[in-house]
C-alpha cells in the first residue's frame, strides 16, 4: 500500500482514510507507521498546512488485517484563495521615485510604475500616498474585486506654476515669465544682448516628463526673431514659437532632472522685398537729384551766355 502527499492540495492515500465535518477541511491518516510519518513530514511546512497533530480514533483493532492501534495523524488545511490581485500602476514618476497606496487597512509602496495587493471580493476604499511635488489624478477612491484581477491607474503630474524674472536689456528692466510643470530658478536668469540675444537659465522636472512657456518681450531685439531652445546644450527640435504686438512665446518640453536652458533670439533678416524697394526708393531719389542738378546746371549756362550777350561791345 503506498500514499501521495500532494501539497497545497487534498489527496492523501493511505490505509485508513476519514474526514470530519466543520468549516476548514481536515485529513485524518492511521496507516502503517512509516507511511504516516512519511506523510506527517511531508505536510509539515506545506503552504496548504494549517497544522498537524495527533488524533485519537474510535474504532481501535484490527482493520482489514492491519491493526489500528488508534492513533492518528491530523492535518488541518487552509481552505482554497478566494484573494485576487489588485495591480495599481502610475504613470508620471522620474527616476525611482518611492509612492504607496493604503488599501483596506494595508498600505504597501514601491519604487516601480506597479503596485500588487490581494483582496477577497469586495468593494474597499483606497488613498495614495502622494511623494512631495506631486498632484494624483486620482489621490483616493473605491476599488471592486469580482472574482479576478483589478487594475487602478494612477496618473502623478507636477503641478502647474507661474514665476517671473527681472532681467536687464540695454539699460531697462524688462520682465520675462515663466509659465508650466517645471520649476524654473527665476534667480539664474540672465540675458545676453549681442548679434543673437540669448536668455539663460535652469530648469528642473519632477516627472517623468514637464513643460515649459516663456514669454519673452520683443524689445529685448531690434526687429522681429526667431528663437532657438537649447537643453544642456543640444538643440531642441521640437521647441514652439508663436508671437503677437508685444511679445514671443517659446514652448519645449522638458525630461526628469535639472537642465541648463538657453534660448537664442536670432533676428531675422531684411527681406528680399524690402531691399528691393529700399533700392528702388534710392534710385528714384538719385533721379531725381540728378534732374534736379541737370536742370540747375543748364539753366546757369544759360544766364552766362545772356551775360556775355549783352557786354559784347557794338560795332
Amino acid at each position: 500500500m503506498g500514499y501521495s502527499p500532494v501539497f497545497g492540495e487534498w489527496s492523501v492515500a493511505s490505509a485508513h482514510h476519514e474526514r470530519t465535518e466543520g468549516p476548514i477541511p481536515h485529513h485524518v491518516i492511521d496507516s502503517w507507521e512509516r507511511a504516516e510519518a512519511d506523510v506527517r513530514s511531508a505536510f509539515l511546512g506545506g503552504k496548504a498546512t494549517l497544522s498537524v497533530s495527533n488524533f485519537t480514533l474510535a474504532n481501535a483493532g484490527y482493520y482489514q488485517g492491519v491493526l489500528n492501534e488508534g492513533n492518528a495523524t491530523m492535518i488541518q488545511l487552509s481552505p482554497p484563495s478566494s484573494n485576487y490581485p489588485v495591480v495599481f500602476e502610475e504613470s508620471g514618476l522620474g527616476n525611482q521615485t518611492s509612492w504607496s497606496v493604503t488599501v483596506n487597512g494595508r498600505t504597501a509602496g514601491s519604487l516601480q510604475p506597479d503596485i500588487v495587493l490581494t483582496e477577497p471580493n469586495g468593494t474597499y476604499r483606497f488613498t495614495v500616498n502622494i511623494p512631495s511635488g506631486f498632484n494624483a489624478t486620482p489621490s483616493s477612491g473605491a476599488i471592486m474585486v469580482s472574482g479576478g484581477i483589478t487594475i487602478e491607474n494612477i496618473r502623478f503630474r507636477t503641478p502647474w506654476s507661474t514665476s517671473s524674472s527681472n532681467v536687464n536689456s540695454g539699460g531697462r528692466t524688462l520682465s520675462i515669465d515663466f509659465t508650466g510643470n517645471a520649476t524654473v530658478s527665476a534667480s539664474t536668469v540672465q540675458l545676453s544682448p549681442g548679434p543673437s540675444t540669448n536668455l539663460n537659465f535652469r530648469a528642473i522636472e519632477l516627472g517623468a516628463i514637464g513643460t515649459v512657456n516663456v514669454t519673452i518681450p520683443k524689445s529685448v531685439t531690434a526687429r522681429e526673431a526667431l528663437a532657438s531652445v537649447y537643453v544642456d546644450g543640444v538643440r531642441d527640435s521640437n521647441m514652439m514659437q508663436t508671437s503677437d504686438t508685444n511679445n514671443y512665446y517659446v514652448y519645449f518640453l522638458l525630461l526628469y532632472g535639472t537642465h541648463s536652458i538657453q534660448i537664442q533670439l536670432v533676428q531675422t533678416a531684411i527681406p528680399y522685398v524690402e531691399y528691393t524697394a529700399g533700392g528702388a526708393l534710392a534710385a528714384g531719389v538719385l533721379a531725381v537729384m540728378m534732374l534736379t542738378f541737370r536742370s540747375k546746371k543748364k539753366r546757369t549756362q544759360s544766364s552766362t551766355a545772356n551775360i556775355v550777350e549783352t557786354n559784347r561791345p557794338v560795332a
